[in-house]
């Protein structure tokens, strides 16, 4: 059984008459053969996208009407979570559109970030809208002006 831990990780076993040029299949199968995992670690036996896939998870993006928010909701949509967006604009920008056609579940929800009370309405509305919150970005840009 693999153990966690400093040099317990499963190492290749190389002879010294070895080149020095092995293929990474004969890296892979060393790996596979000379350890046994168990069920709890099953991010050592899981396909990469499935480790970092979204799907299923709600995520808040506020800043999202247009710009790095916006970028980052196609990236979450692209990875297969449903995505509610936030911003003080009226509605979107129009690269919305598109983005509605590649999100499972997708909502614009006009909101002011700097007002705590409206805020916390509009977080409380995307709970009850989506089931659940899993992840929020907050891709928002506050510029305070002192009036001095």
């Amino acid at each position: 059984m693999l153990r966690r831990g400093y040099g317990s990780w499963p190492r290749p076993r190389f002879d010294s008459t070895v080149s020095k040029n092995i293929s990474h299949k004969e890296v892979r199968r060393s790996f596979s053969h000379s350890a046994t995992y168990s069920t709890t670690d099953s991010y050592l036996t899981s396909n990469v996208r499935d480790l970092f896939s979204l799907k299923d998870r709600v995520v808040v993006i506020t800043g999202g009407g247009r710009g790095i928010g916006l970028a980052l909701a196609f990236a979450v949509a692209e990875s297969g979570g449903s995505v509610a967006l936030i911003d003080v604009l009226e509605g979107p920008h129009e690269h919305y559109k598109p983005l509605q056609h590649l999100c499972p579940k997708l909502k614009y929800y006009r909101s002011d970030v700097t007002n705590y009370a409206t805020l916390s309405s509009t977080i409380t509305e995307i709970a009850a809208d989506f089931g659940r919150i899993d992840g929020m970005y907050a891709r928002t840009i506050s510029v305070l002006v002192d009036p001095r």
